[in-house]
């Protein structure tokens, strides 16, 4: 049986301190993408293919646009990818 992994906090998706974060309080690593907000303005994050090999996290509020490889599907996933800014 897979143990859940708890949300970790705040995701930093850029070099100029964008966050991701759980919306609601029951969130985990393994939760969709979908499942996050814009720390800053509060927006919903979506996510648009924009090719075979890239989306888009796109923030329903202001219009933040950051790419990421099509494979980055969950919170943990997003986490991994941008370890660089954590």
């Amino acid at each position: 049986m897979k143990t859940s992994i708890k949300f970790a906090g705040p995701i930093r998706v850029s070099e100029i301190g964008e966050t991701v974060v759980a919306n609601g309080l029951n969130q985990f690593e393994e939760s969709p993408i979908e499942m996050s907000v814009h720390e800053h303005c509060k927006g919903l994050i979506t996510t648009v293919g924009v090719s075979k090999s890239h989306l888009v996290l796109r923030c329903s509020n202001c219009g933040l646009r950051i790419p990421v490889p099509a494979e980055v599907l969950t919170l943990g996933d997003l986490r991994k990818h941008f370890e660089r800014y954590q």
